[in-house]
């Protein structure tokens, strides 16, 4: 069996003269053997389509990279390297390259996880910052944080009652520190590669 993979595309969508279409564009591809794993290059294949439209969602289908493939460019390690685990980080999906560990995922799945984890560790945000967003004194936080996490769902329920609720608290908090502090427990930062973020966690 031979599995045919594009690679690259290399062409905007152009007007053409073809019976197989009106618009074309051009990609490097390479055949594989499932087999033998022999490959085969064809640097100029040419896709056609009725409409422009058809032919920008088919680029930005191909181009549309998946999270180990973003993983290991970020890495830049092949995708044999990477090994996906059966766990999630905050609902991230969790892959480890040799003994580290990287939670990877979209700006939304990213937003949700850091919200979850805000969500874990309300007691642990400092008195300032949670007397500040509920108006509150900083005395009564530092009484239930004495509790660590049994003062957690407590807190919460302060954090709630204010204006602007959890959500505003949670937007205060990424605002401030961003979603790395929240979501890297290895070093606290964020990472890009296309439209996923990367996260080091161990």
């Amino acid at each position: 069996m031979v599995i045919e993979k594009i690679l690259k595309i290399t062409s905007e969508p152009h007007k053409v003269k073809s019976s197989y279409g009106t618009w074309a564009i051009t990609a490097d591809c390479k055949f594989i053997s499932e087999e033998s794993k022999k490959e085969w290059n064809y640097p100029s294949k040419v896709f056609y389509f009725w409409s422009k439209k058809r032919a920008i969602e088919f680029i930005d289908k191909e181009e549309k990279m998946d999270k180990m493939t973003a993983l290991a460019k970020f890495l830049k390690v092949e995708k044999e390297e990477l090994q996906k685990e059966e766990y999630t980080h905050d609902g991230l999906e969790v892959y480890s390259c040799g003994n580290k560990e990287y939670a990877i995922g979209t700006d939304e799945e990213a937003d949700e996880a850091a919200k979850e984890n805000i969500k874990e560790s309300a007691w642990a945000f400092n008195a300032p910052f949670l007397a500040n967003y509920t108006d509150l004194p900083e005395e009564v936080f530092i009484c239930m944080q004495d509790k660590c996490e049994n003062s957690n769902d407590a807190v919460l329920k302060l954090i709630e009652r204010s204006e602007d609720g959890f959500d505003g608290f949670v937007e205060e908090a990424i605002s401030a520190d961003g979603r790395g502090h929240f979501l890297s427990s290895y070093d606290g930062e964020e990472n890009e590669e296309g439209e996923y973020y990367i996260y080091r966690i161990n």
